[in-house]
């Protein structure tokens, strides 16, 4: 019998165990979520600490940890706007379209004041939960033209602004507000 020689040969073994996230897992959302959810949701789909939302955003960690865990309601469009923002996404994306109809309106108005005819088509139809592709669909216009309607770039002739009016459920005289022909003296004059 043929003795074998046996050696041991020591070998390290490391385990490299991945370390745990400290960010927890995305939660499903729906519109009807109050503001802190979403605020959460877009942090963590952003992959954003609450820390560095809060140095991004200029809104306090404590004020950010208050409005995820309460789902505070009464936040000044002031702040709505800073955390949007440091998300990058839409203020209005974060207002629920049930529940905050009379706060959406007025944080709307504080968004887009309605100075403008252009403003105030935008203005309602964010009012009345229109996309522009809904709205444009409805109208019966290209994006484009909508678009530069909002933007003030044009002006719309009188019978596509009583179909706007019709649309938004507004008078024409609300819309135009009267501005309308001093807008056309100035593009006019230029």
């Amino acid at each position: 019998m043929v003795q074998r020689n046996k050696r041991f040969i020591p070998v390290d073994i490391t385990f490299y165990l991945p370390t745990p996230d400290k960010r927890k897992a995305i939660p499903n959302i729906t519109n009807s979520e109050g503001i802190g959810n979403k605020v959460r949701y877009f942090r963590l789909k952003k992959g954003l600490t609450r820390d560095e939302l809060a140095k991004i955003s200029g809104v306090s960690r404590a004020y950010l940890a208050e409005i995820e865990q309460k789902n505070r309601v009464n936040i000044h469009p002031l702040y709505i706007q800073k955390i949007a923002d440091g998300l990058g996404v839409n203020p209005l994306r974060l207002i629920s379209p049930n529940g905050y109809s009379k706060k959406k309106s007025h944080f709307i108005d504080y968004l887009i004041p309605p100075h403008t005819l252009g403003a105030r088509i935008k203005n309602l139809r964010f009012k009345r939960g229109l996309t522009l592709k809904e709205f444009t669909k409805k109208i019966g216009l290209s994006k484009d033209c909508i678009w530069r309607y909002e933007k003030d770039i044009t002006i719309p002739e009188e019978k596509i602004l009583k179909r706007i009016a019709k649309v938004l459920k507004v008078n024409v005289s609300k819309l135009t507000n009267n501005n309308r022909k001093e807008r056309r003296n100035e593009i006019q004059e230029n």
